[in-house]
């Protein structure tokens, strides 16, 4: 018996300084489709096909990125904030940078 499931994917945040008490809003095929918080993990059921995912917060949004998922696959994902380390002492400098606040990479 074969038994065919959609297809996953798997978005996994940073636990971070910066947004700590944020959470992204996360879009598939410009729709939202959920939210994830500060070091969180959350799995989204996708139909099979092709897509596109980026995350949000306030006007900020990350890299927009398509992918195809297949049946029975599972896509992975890595999110949380650019602005770390020394960069952090530089935040006013991202506020006007609305695309490099958020980055989100797929594994």
């Amino acid at each position: 018996m074969d038994i065919n499931t959609n297809p996953k994917i798997i978005i996994s945040r940073t636990s971070q300084y910066v947004n700590k008490l944020r959470s992204y809003k996360v879009f598939i095929d410009s729709k939202v489709v959920g939210k994830i918080k500060d070091g969180e993990r959350l799995t989204l059921e996708v139909a099979p096909g092709k897509h596109s995912i980026y995350l949000e917060i306030d006007w900020c949004k990350s890299n927009n990125i398509k992918f195809n998922s297949k049946q029975n696959e599972i896509t992975q994902f890595n999110c949380g904030s650019n602005i770390k380390g020394v960069k952090i002492l530089f935040t006013w400098c991202f506020l006007f940078s609305k695309n490099k606040w958020v980055y989100l990479q797929k594994r």
